[in-house]
């Protein structure tokens, strides 16, 4: 299970020689022979300014360097040749839309190396309008060959399988032939996306939005060797723009965790080589091991509290039916599932670990850790299995109560942990927060890197969207790269990001999981290509006024830096919010106040009043500049699907708006009596002989009533509409849980905020 490691530009050479000594592997990857030219003459660079004493006789690189260049020819890289270069020539896979190549694949190839020769053959024609055949490797070797997967095109030794594992590749070209060579369980398939993409400037934004040049003539220039190995070996984004199969394989996502168990091939089809890992039943399982309700037959199986009460929150780890009948629980699972390869024990979604006599002496002796007894139940229960399920591993989460490594015991060979971050800080890097309320980034650095110590698999489950506000802005794109090239520092081998659930989101979710598998197959890239992937994208999906929608990010990055939050913001804890100011003392009413006024009440606007005594001082930045920002990019838009794609996004600005109004709605309410009843009191008061005494008691109820009533219909309705313009964009949740989804409108209260409008 111990993943493949790659050698990249790490931040810290003791980083780098810690993960390879705990790994016992390493690999140098080469994007091309002169990006390892390059770093090889820096480095001799560095040390010959070290030496005093150079050596006699020096080398002219210029005397032996070979210049070779990559990708399609354009005018650039076939220009005039230097005296140092050595000219070379060009593979014309496509000429003036004729070609004489044949794509070949292994005659008994696997099925992803199937899809991916075909893929090839599809987009290929896409951008030149030429079909090039396939045939496979039992046909006599022709002159031009593109050869994907597994053939008896390749030397003996030429590709290393067991270096590339399931899923690394290498692009390369010999003579004429182009090799597309991966592992064969996805790798090839990962080189076919790779060459088109990074070669031939094809682009895969999402589901349905593609850039696929054209051309007659495809000229590719020579080779040396690409070859890549994915820093995890485990690599998901559980957010529904990726629930297509094919777009996780275009950008080299393997897993299908969150699609959970019903057959083997939920998202990451067949064809593509099917997941990483299967599962059988879900996360926070021991509540389905040993269910709640036989909490009054046997309370001996479930956690003691420190007060000595049987509770069901979690399970008493020392009990022996509990280890029994755990057992028989996974058998089943298996049975049912024969494909899975992982099953898990987690522990319920709650705090409340067992303080027996028994299973507090175990975590006292594992330094306090509650999952010091729940990890050596795991193992025993990994060990019982281990013969019968050879194939199988046993995970779980290292969360909250049982996010601490234990100090004494290890987990089995064949158990797997997942930490979970879901009580940091998400404004700031990990490594770099140390003030949130919970739990700062420190500790949680120090619990993955105590678990990368004793264990030689370790998955990180991590959370990038904003679980109370789904669709409210969630500024953190810049912490984005740093945890995760954190994790590939610390010897974390896989990444599990958690999402919105349900619906796609009204915020940026096509480009974060954009980003995100970007950074997942290569945590090391440079800041500058991380934002220029950001940018491709933005120009890609949003069309010509990409440029406004970047400077809103940018905004909305800046106007949060100060602030920290976790994984439940509401908008007033993201960015700088205005203040409260008093605008009139509560003695008084405004002066165009008249007894005629009161008494028609229902021919009045009452909403111009209400925030008569106290309000914000000014609307937040990031919604009027926001609000300008998606407007002009708006107003530059070309197509049917950027404007749509503009409108879907800018819904975080009425979700922003509809967050602001409620509360400086609120604002009125703070206090015990409803604003306009407290003006048309103070009037009354000035002007005793306008009403008789009936009239000053009803008016004022009936009048403070009809302008609340008026003031938060007008909230509710704009609610309303904007609920219906979510739900064209196919938006149906909020917020995690039932609470937020709205896919009807029966039950739903709009005039309350975003998020809390289903109780």
């Amino acid at each position: 299970m111990a993943s493949v490691l790659q050698y990249r530009g790490r931040s810290s050479w003791m980083a780098f020689m810690y993960v390879c000594l705990r790994k016992g592997t390493m690999i140098i990857m080469k994007r091309n022979l002169i990006a390892v030219l390059m770093a090889m003459s820096m480095l001799l660079a560095t040390l010959a300014a070290c030496n005093p004493n150079p050596p006699a006789e020096e080398t002219n690189p210029q005397d032996t360097q070979t210049t070779e260049t990559t990708g399609v020819q354009t005018e650039e890289t076939t220009g005039a040749q230097t005296e140092e270069t050595i000219p070379v020539e060009p593979l014309v896979l496509v000429a003036d839309g004729v070609s004489d190549y044949v794509i070949v694949r292994g005659e008994n190839a696997f099925i992803s190396e199937v899809t991916a020769s075909t893929e090839l053959q599809k987009y290929l024609k896409q951008i030149t309008g030429t079909e090039i055949p396939i045939v496979t490797d039992d046909t006599a070797p022709a002159a031009h060959e593109i050869i994907v997967g597994k053939t008896n095109r390749e030397a003996d030794g030429e590709f290393d399988r067991d270096e590339l594992g399931q899923d690394g590749f290498v692009i390369k070209t010999k003579e004429d032939k182009l090799y597309l060579v991966g592992g064969e369980q996805r790798g090839s398939l990962y080189a076919v996306y790779e060459f088109l993409e990074a070669y031939l400037g094809c682009r895969f934004y999402t589901e349905t939005v593609e850039k696929i040049p054209e051309m007659k003539t495809l000229s590719l220039n020579p080779i040396a060797e690409d070859k890549q190995i994915p820093e995890f070996e485990y690599r998901e984004i559980d957010w529904t723009c990726f629930e297509n199969g094919y777009l996780c394989a275009k950008r080299k996502i393997n897993g299908d965790f969150a699609h959970g168990n019903k057959e083997p091939y939920n998202r990451i089809y067949e064809e593509l080589g099917g997941p990483y890992f299967t599962p059988a039943d879900d996360g926070h399982n021991l509540s389905r091991i040993i269910p709640s309700s036989m909490l009054a037959e046997h309370p001996e199986y479930f956690a003691m509290s420190e007060t000595g009460e049987r509770t069901a929150t979690q399970l008493c780890f020392s009990n022996p039916d509990v280890f029994q009948i755990t057992l028989d629980y996974l058998r089943n699972l298996k049975e049912q599932y024969p494909y899975s390869t992982f099953l898990p024990i987690s522990q319920n979604d709650t705090g409340g670990h067992c303080k027996c006599d028994d299973c507090k002496r175990v975590n006292e002796e594992e330094g306090g850790s509650s999952m010091g007894s729940m990890l050596r139940f795991i193992n025993r229960v990994a060990a019982e299995l281990k013969d019968e399920m050879p194939d199988t591993y046993f995970w779980t989460f290292a969360y909250q109560g049982t996010r601490n490594a234990p100090v004494e015991t290890t987990p089995a060979d064949n158990v797997i942990i997942w930490l979970c971050s879901i009580e940091c800080c998400f404004s700031h890097t990990f490594e770099e927060c140390t003030t949130q309320d919970k739990i700062n980034g420190k500790r949680y650095t120090e619990d993955l890197k105590d678990w990368s110590a004793i264990t030689d698999t370790l998955y990180v489950w991590n959370y990038s969207t904003n679980f109370r506000h789904w669709n409210q802005t969630n500024p953190n794109f810049d912490v984005l790269l740093e945890d995760m090239r954190f994790f590939a520092d610390n010897g974390v081998d896989g990444v599990h990001d958690q999402s919105m659930w349900g619906s796609i989101g009204g915020e940026f979710e096509e480009l974060r999981c954009y980003l995100l598998s970007k950074i997942m197959w290569d945590p090391y890239m440079t800041k500058e290509e991380y934002y220029a992937h950001m940018d491709d994208f933005l120009e890609g999906y949003y069309g010509p006024g990409w440029q406004s929608i970047r400077a809103y990010i940018d905004l909305a990055e800046e106007l949060s830096e100060p602030q920290c939050w976790g994984i439940y913001p509401d908008a007033d804890r993201v960015f700088t919010w205005p203040a409260i100011k008093k605008v009139h003392s509560l003695t008084a009413y405004p002066e165009e106040f008249t007894a005629d006024m009161i008494r028609n009440y229902e021919s009045v606007d009452w909403s111009q009043y209400w925030n008569w005594y106290e309000s914000y001082d000014g609307a937040p930045q990031i919604l009027t500049e926001g609000e300008r920002l998606f407007a002009e990019a708006m107003a530059a838009a070309e197509t049917d699907q950027q404007k749509t794609a503009i409108d879907k996004s800018s819904l975080q600005m009425a979700y922003l708006r509809a967050f602001y109004e409620y509360k400086t709605l609120q604002i009125a309410e703070r206090r015990r009596f409803q604003p306009i009843d407290r003006m048309i009191e103070k009037f009354m008061e000035a002007h005793p002989d306008d009403f008789t005494e009936e009239e000053k008691t009803e008016l004022r109820a009936a009048a403070a009533q009809y302008a609340r009533n008026t003031v938060y219909g007008a909230y509710g309705a704009r609610n309303r509409a904007m609920a219906e313009r979510m739900i064209s964009h196919r938006i149906y949740t909020l917020r995690e849980g039932y609470s937020g989804v709205i896919d009807n409108f029966d039950g739903l209260d709009f005039t309350k905020a975003p998020g809390e409008w289903r109780s």
